[in-house]
């Protein structure tokens, strides 16, 4: 009951204005804590806001481009995969364009290596029972197709190499180089005559010599022009002197329809930007002459040129295909509804 003197009223004044402040301190971070976690809530839901938005429109583009690949082109298409320069990726995108296709169209697919030398595509491919060759085809059992009972696709089953799930068949060029000699203009037609009673589509996989008589009778024979292109101007020049060359003999359209695969030589992700530039002015020296220009990613499952696995590719290089695919596809779709 006894009022406190002067020092034990400013002891308590400032005890009391500690534990206020203290009190305020507390409320302050709590707080900013507050508005932290909510700010970190709202950043993780607009994350996955744009992470379920990107998958949708994944979803939606994915669906729009195996409609436009399972297109009824009304009759075979031919699809020749040509760059004059080697290494330029034509029998890996020959291949794994079949794969794509015959994967989402369910089959129908074949793949030839018409080279005019010793071609890779039948070492590329899964290995089946047999290692016949066109040349077989055309020497042993062409004329089994001249009857109604020969014309059967079950004919064409000890000369072609099933590719298992991928749902096409790979009809390989001759180990020997003399024999594949014999596979002249006219046993390009033949062949292809043959080929085209029983698949949708024949992707033709081609040489260095554009002025091989085989050669001259595929590009007669083409619906669709694809055009690899490793990313080095070595390559690149080579095509586009091809396509000067076809243009000139007539085939402009071809040009002008075709669909350029620009094959990454290294993971950009450690490119410098020397090899950046270079590929950016290849996609543009393209773009707006041919009717697509597709990257294709750099993918260590292909770098060795062994027997290609379909199943062991990144999604990024199935995505850059089926995106090829697509873009070929709808080439042939608007060539139809043209026709």
């Amino acid at each position: 009951t006894i009022a406190p003197n002067a020092t034990e009223l400013a002891e308590r004044r400032a005890a009391y204005d500690r534990e206020r402040g203290e009190e305020e301190r507390r409320r302050i971070e709590q707080e900013d804590a507050a508005r932290h976690e909510a700010a970190v809530t709202r950043e993780r839901q607009d994350q996955q806001t744009r992470r379920e938005a990107r998958r949708r429109e994944e979803e939606k583009t994915q669906r729009e481009q195996r409609r436009t690949i399972q297109t009824n082109f009304q009759g075979c298409r031919t699809v020749l995969v040509a760059n004059q320069k080697g290494g330029a990726r034509k029998t890996t995108s020959t291949y794994l364009l079949a794969a794509t296709l015959g994967i989402i169209r369910g089959g129908g697919v074949i793949a030839w290596d018409a080279n005019e030398t010793q071609g890779t595509l039948g070492d590329r491919a899964a290995q089946d029972m047999h290692s016949r060759t066109v040349v077989d085809l055309l020497e042993q059992a062409a004329d089994d197709f001249s009857s109604p009972e020969g014309s059967r696709l079950g004919t064409l089953d000890p000369l072609v190499r099933n590719q298992g799930d991928a749902h096409f068949d790979v009809l390989a060029s001759d180990e020997d180089a003399i024999r594949q000699d014999s596979v002249d203009g006219d046993g390009f037609r033949r062949v292809h005559e043959i080929l085209t009673r029983f698949y949708r589509l024949v992707l033709v996989d081609t040489g260095n010599n554009r002025r091989a008589e085989h050669c001259l009778a595929a590009v007669d024979a083409t619906d669709q022009l694809v055009i690899p292109v490793a990313a080095s101007r070595d390559s690149a020049k080579p095509a586009k002197d091809m396509m000067k060359a076809l243009a000139a003999a007539g085939h402009a359209d071809l040009v002008s329809n075709a669909v350029v695969l620009i094959h990454d030589l290294e993971a950009i992700g450690n490119a410098d930007e020397m090899y950046l530039e270079t590929v950016r002015e290849i996609a543009a020296d393209f773009e707006g002459r041919v009717s697509a220009v597709v990257p294709i990613p750099f993918d260590a499952a292909l770098k060795g040129g062994d027997e290609i696995d379909y199943a062991t590719l990144a999604e990024p290089t199935r995505r850059a295909y089926r995106e090829a695919a697509a873009a070929l596809a709808a080439s042939l779709r608007r060539s139809t509804l043209e026709g």
